[in-house]
């Protein structure tokens, strides 16, 4: 009976080590090493270096590095939008401040502008802020002004609305006598009950 026992408390302890390891870890680790890596010094030093050299002020810089989830990009995107484009660093920082993808932004406001004739910069920055999926986005007006003679702002607005529109999913407009019903399954013969 003891040998029994022995055997059954080994095996629940060896199959809780691993748990009983994680919790202790956890409980005996400084919060800053579980904790994601979400900004150090050198990015949030980073980020207020590339708002200032474009011409940002240091107190502007300061606000906008403080409150950035990822520093880095919210710099690497004015940077490059200033770089490429003829957006002022303002405008540039607003946007990449209210976006989830800084860097995607960046990617989608300069290769529309770079590609594109026709288009305010102040409506590729737009359009590229309202799209969730930014650099999609880009590679939709992009290559299809590189392989259409459609102008940029329709095909901004084309590809901005790139939706998937399943079938069966809007109500038809048809009247209701002439929409087709479902066919109707035959019915099942009676099945005589068995007596008792």
């Amino acid at each position: 009976m003891r040998h029994s026992l022995y055997f059954t408390t080994l095996s629940v302890i060896s199959a809780l080590a691993p748990v009983i390891g994680t919790i202790a870890a956890f409980s005996v680790a400084p919060q800053s090493a579980i904790a994601v890596n979400i900004g150090s010094t050198r990015d949030f030093r980073a980020c207020a270096f590339d708002l200032q050299r474009v011409g940002i002020a240091a107190e502007e810089a300061a606000v906008a590095c403080s409150a950035a989830l990822y520093p880095r990009d919210i710099g690497r995107c004015v940077s490059r939008i200033n770089q490429n484009t003829d957006i002022p660093p303002l405008d540039a920082l607003f946007t990449c401040r209210r976006v989830r993808r800084p860097s995607e932004l960046a990617t989608c406001v300069v290769d529309i502008s770079r590609l594109t004739q026709g288009v305010f910069p102040s409506d590729i920055l737009d359009n590229c802020r309202r799209s969730l999926l930014p650099t999609r986005l880009s590679q939709c007006v992009v290559g299809l002004s590189r392989q259409t003679d459609v102008p940029a702002p329709l095909l901004i607005n084309a590809c901005i609305d790139g939706r998937d529109r399943p079938r069966d999913f809007y109500p038809t407009l048809l009247p209701l006598e002439d929409v087709p019903t479902p066919a109707t399954p035959a019915p099942n013969p009676a099945i005589p009950s068995p007596r008792i």
